[in-house]
C-alpha cells in the first residue's frame, strides 16, 4: 500500500492512494478469480489498516478533489474500501474452495510513515525503535497464506496480529459495500471474466 504525501494520479486518472491500495487489489483479485480454488483450497487476504474506523466510502469514493486532498483521509478510506471488498468478495465465493480475509499488520517501519517535515530525523530517532520490523509486520499475512491448518479457517475475518476478529456490523452493513465494485466497474468500462 502507498499513503501520498500530496495529490497525484494514476496513469487512468484515479487518486493514487485509492489506485494502489483499492483499485490495484480489486483488479487482480477479479482477473484471478476465476482459476482460484479448482484444484485446492485457494486464500485471499487483503491488507487493510486500523485506520480503517476513520475511512469514509460513499458515492465520492472516486470524485476528483485536489483541493481537499489529505493523505491521512485518502488512506484510510482506501483501507475501508478494502475491508467492503473482503466482506463482498467473501460473499461472492461462498461455497467455493476459497477463503477470504483481510489483515492488519500494525505500524511498520516503512517509508510510509514518513511525514516528510522537519521532525523526521527527531522522529526517527525516538520512535521507529518501538515499531514493527517489515518482516514482523508481514508475518500474519504469511502465516495465513502458508500454514496448512490454521485455528479458523472460514472467511470474513479481521486478523490484527495472531487474533482474528470479526468484521464489524458497520462494515458488513455499510450501504455502499456491493455498489462500490459496480462503480469502479462503470468508471473504468472493464468487464470482469466469468466466475467459474
Amino acid at each position: 500500500g502507498i499513503m501520498c504525501r500530496d495529490f497525484t494520479t494514476t496513469e487512468d486518472g484515479l487518486e493514487m492512494t485509492v489506485g494502489v491500495n483499492y483499485v490495484g487489489t480489486w483488479l487482480l483479485t477479479n482477473w484471478l478469480l476465476p482459476n482460484m480454488g479448482r484444484t485446492g483450497k485457494a486464500r485471499i487476504i487483503n491488507t487493510s489498516s486500523v485506520t480503517c474506523k476513520m475511512g469514509e466510502v460513499g458515492d465520492r469514493f472516486f470524485k476528483l478533489d485536489p483541493e481537499h486532498y489529505r493523505r491521512f483521509k485518502a488512506y484510510p478510506n482506501s483501507k475501508l474500501a478494502i475491508l467492503m471488498f473482503t466482506t463482498e468478495l467473501a460473499r461472492r465465493v461462498q461455497g467455493r474452495a476459497i477463503t477470504v480475509n483481510a489483515v492488519d499488520p500494525g505500524v511498520v517501519n516503512t517509508g510510509m510513515i514518513t511525514m516528510h517535515r522537519w521532525f523526521d530525523p527527531i522522529t526517527d530517532l525516538l520512535f521507529r525503535p518501538l515499531i514493527k520490523s517489515p518482516e514482523k509486520g508481514a508475518a500474519t499475512a504469511l502465516k495465513l497464506a502458508t500454514e496448512k491448518a490454521l485455528p479458523n479457517d472460514t472467511s470474513n475475518l479481521y486478523w490484527m496480529g495472531e487474533k482474528p476478529k470479526k468484521i464489524s456490523d458497520h462494515v458488513l452493513n455499510h450501504p455502499y459495500r456491493t455498489e462500490i465494485g459496480k462503480e469502479l466497474l462503470r468508471l473504468t468500462g472493464l468487464q470482469m471474466p466469468a466466475e467459474q
